[in-house]
């Protein structure tokens, strides 16, 4: 620190120290724009009838399916409808608070508390996708985009084809 400040008598400590704030604000800032963002394109998703983008393209449910609706339970306080739709809800607080504050938590601590979440959502997803828990979870890869694009390119013009020989 001292062959700094003898490099470049201008600058001082609490310079330094300004720097970093700014760029540990800016860092912040940059992550609340994304999550901010994210959650933008997930309503004007939600607002034209796309509920989940996966589900939509694959026909397949993701590991999150069921959490919206579960928050907006919880926002109502039904935590029975919330738990039905997704039974970790709760995590997200959580979740965003230790990606928030990041810098404040010992690195084991965060990658261990990662860990779990990624078991505990694979877990639940694999128990969901296989007791088959209604519409909330589902597998029909045929009601898909994908599928039905491909579907209605590929497979219909080469049926509508073989038809006239």
């Amino acid at each position: 620190m001292k062959q700094k400040l003898k490099q470049n008598p201008k600058r001082t400590e609490k310079a330094d120290l300004e720097q970093e704030l700014r760029k540990k604000w800016k860092e912040k800032t940059e992550l609340f724009s994304a999550v901010i963002a994210v959650a933008a394109f997930y309503g004007a998703l939600y607002m034209s009838g796309i509920t989940c983008p996966i589900k939509w393209l694959t026909g397949v449910s993701c590991a999150g399916c069921g959490m919206t609706r579960a928050w907006l339970s919880a926002l109502r306080l039904d935590f029975k409808a919330a738990f039905y739709y997704h039974p970790l809800f709760f995590t997200v607080p959580f979740a965003l608070a230790v990606i928030f504050f990041r810098e404040k938590i010992p690195k084991w601590l965060r990658y261990s508390f990662y860990t779990a979440l990624v078991i505990a959502f694979t877990a639940v997803y694999i128990y969901r996708m296989l007791s088959g828990c209604g519409d909330i979870v589902v597998f029909r890869p045929t009601e898909g985009f994908i599928e039905k694009t491909i579907y209605g390119l590929f497979i219909k013009n080469v049926n509508n084809i073989l038809q006239f020989y």
